[in-house]
């Protein structure tokens, strides 16, 4: 396995800045007990949310994760910010 730093920037819709910073409290892309993802930041800009994900083939695990439809769909009140 190969350790790697992967970041992930989203632009937030105008004056979604409050509704994400609320959700970036509350939620995380991964499950704590996702197997290699041992580190996941978030930053929150008045425009972007950039996300830090660290772990083994975390490049890998998040390309599978995207691809997944189902996994990947985000809940209706984060789709509303991003």
């Amino acid at each position: 396995m190969n350790r790697h730093t992967l970041i992930l920037v989203a632009r937030l819709k105008p004056d979604a800045l409050p509704r994400a910073r609320a959700l970036a409290a509350e939620s995380t892309l991964f499950e704590p007990s996702e197997p290699g993802i041992y580190r996941e930041t978030m930053y929150l800009s008045p425009s972007e949310l950039v996300v830090v994900l660290e772990g083994e083939d975390a490049e890998e695990r998040t390309r599978r994760w995207i691809d997944d439809p189902v996994a990947s769909t985000p809940p209706q009140s984060l789709a509303s910010a991003v």
